[in-house]
């Protein structure tokens, strides 16, 4: 069978019938027999505002770029929606899209300024006040918040790690959830707001 995309910038298919989201919108996959080129079969995928779009992980640092990642069955274009640093997805992250982030230490600060972004850590659903946690991603450093109705879920701040808002405009409509503060702030900066 053969496998094509009616836009592969929203949604692309390679030979083997890997499906990657790239950016939020609708797109229709067409499986086409090679044989019989008259038997089809199509079906419409939305990658909605939440659906995770983008995947970070440290381990693909020496990942070539194009290169296919799957991660749980989804799939990603290393360079394009898979990234081994934050700040990567970060520039091409749009309003209302999802980032997973891996297991691992993030010791950069970063900068949301995406409106209803998503950053999900690999215990999204794992309560930290009774539940065993897998291994965390942990940020040792600052997320600057500069946007609006953003959520962090599953993940750890320990050393300085903490969201402050930024300080043009404030947070609006912060989520956090899921999310364990082992942070040992000594010398905060009280023209910011901190959690």
């Amino acid at each position: 069978v053969e496998y094509a995309s009616s836009d592969a910038s929203i949604v692309s298919v390679d030979e083997n019938g890997n499906i990657a989201a790239i950016k939020t919108g609708k797109a229709t996959i067409t499986v086409t027999s090679k044989l019989q080129p008259e038997i089809k079969a199509t079906v419409e995928i939305t990658v909605g505002a939440q659906q995770i779009v983008y995947y970070v992980s440290k381990d693909l640092a020496e990942t070539a770029a194009g290169a296919a990642v799957t991660v749980n069955g989804l799939s990603y274009v290393m360079g394009t929606t898979a990234f081994a640093d934050l700040d990567d997805a970060l520039a091409v992250a749009k309003d209302n899209e999802a980032i997973a982030i891996a297991a691992g230490t993030y010791e950069d600060e970063y900068t949301i300024t995406q409106n209803g972004l998503t950053i999900i850590g690999p215990n999204e659903v794992v309560n930290p006040n009774y539940e065993n946690r897998n291994a965390e991603a942990t940020f040792v450093n600052v997320i600057n918040v500069a946007a609006s109705n953003v959520t962090i879920s599953g993940v750890c701040f320990s050393k300085a790690g903490r969201v402050v808002a930024d300080a043009a405009g404030g947070i609006n409509d912060l989520t956090v959830s899921s999310v364990v503060f082992d942070s040992q702030i000594t010398n905060g900066d009280s023209s910011k707001g901190c959690i």
